[in-house]
């Protein structure tokens, strides 16, 4: 809440309010955006972290085998908060960022980390479902071979990553060296970004 509009909520003067403010040696701080956990939450993520820190003691380079996977929508609707967006130079360049479009578009974008390496960008359909999101894994996922025997795959519990075919598909390509949705091998707790160095590296956590 800003300065003017606690002066107003409690009845009292703007340059009162900011003296109070001085006087008690407060700061101004943005509020940070938090993913919203569910009960049992909790315990998936601990069981999560439990397995890939007793993975870590056996072997401390598997986190180079773990190919992390996301998918992000963007569009041309975005929601723009000036307030994050600061643009540096010797004079004003008036910038501008048109807000309303007549053609409207969106895309979704997948891209994957394995070690200091990214995989994709790959686009992938609008409308996903998990016949599409198949045909993306048996065409689009390259993995060299030398790899495939070591290579943990993690995607999160979205709809299309759950069909029938996608998880015998994973199976057979995977084997058990696969992390996902229920009844995946080894399960990727739900509303879990800080756990993914895809929404807090790369693509953000949309």
């Amino acid at each position: 809440m800003g300065s003017r509009r606690i002066a107003t909520c409690v009845g009292i003067t703007h340059p009162t309010v900011l003296r109070i403010i001085r006087e008690e040696g407060l700061r101004p701080y943005k509020v940070q955006v938090v993913q919203e956990l569910q009960p049992g939450d909790l315990r998936a993520r601990k069981q999560f972290c439990q397995w890939m820190l007793g993975k870590l003691r056996r072997n401390p380079d598997f986190l180079e085998n773990v190919l992390f996977t996301d998918k992000s929508s963007f569009s041309s609707t975005s929601i723009l908060n000036r307030q994050n967006v600061r643009i540096w130079a010797e004079r004003n360049p008036h910038a501008m960022v048109q807000r309303v479009h007549q053609g409207r578009f969106a895309i979704n974008v997948w891209a994957g980390i394995v070690g200091n390496n990214y995989v994709g960008p790959v686009y992938l359909p609008n409308r996903l479902n998990s016949a599409r999101y198949l045909a993306f894994l048996q065409r689009d996922l390259l993995i060299p071979r030398h790899q495939r025997n070591n290579i943990y795959f993690m995607h999160d519990g979205a709809p299309p990553h759950f069909g029938r075919e996608v998880r015998a598909y994973l199976d057979r390509f995977f084997g058990t060296r696969w992390i996902g949705r229920r009844p995946a091998p080894h399960l990727w707790p739900p509303r879990s970004p800080d756990l993914n160095p895809l929404d807090f590296f790369f693509l953000g956590s949309a």
